[in-house]
């Protein structure tokens, strides 16, 4: 197996052990069924970016290929989702600075 190869599986086991933990949490905290846990982790979208690289990833881990345009579709969800959380942390520190206690 080449490196590129076990990169690519142990990040789709990466994603894959997080989604079932995240669903069996949401399941035990929440004493609800899988399709009312599934509904409410996918309801963000950082779950579905991760949740499709993780299933890109698996498809190369087992030899598969990517177009081109799927790996830049899922770069640019990856890279607007990184830029999205930097810019929303920013404008959460300049509404409530720190120091200060939001009631």
């Amino acid at each position: 197996m080449t490196a590129r190869r076990m990169s690519a599986a142990l990040l789709a086991l990466a994603v894959a052990a997080t989604l079932f933990t995240r669903i069996g949490l949401n399941m035990d905290q929440n004493d609800v069924g899988l399709g009312a846990a599934l509904w409410a982790i996918f309801r963000y979208f950082t779950i579905w970016t991760n949740t499709l690289i993780g299933f890109a990833a698996a498809g190369l881990a087992l030899g598969g290929r990517l177009d081109g345009r799927i790996s830049a579709g899922l770069l640019l969800a990856f890279a607007g989702l990184g830029a999205l959380i930097v810019w929303i942390a920013r404008l959460m520190t300049r509404i409530w600075p720190q120091g200060s206690t939001a009631t």
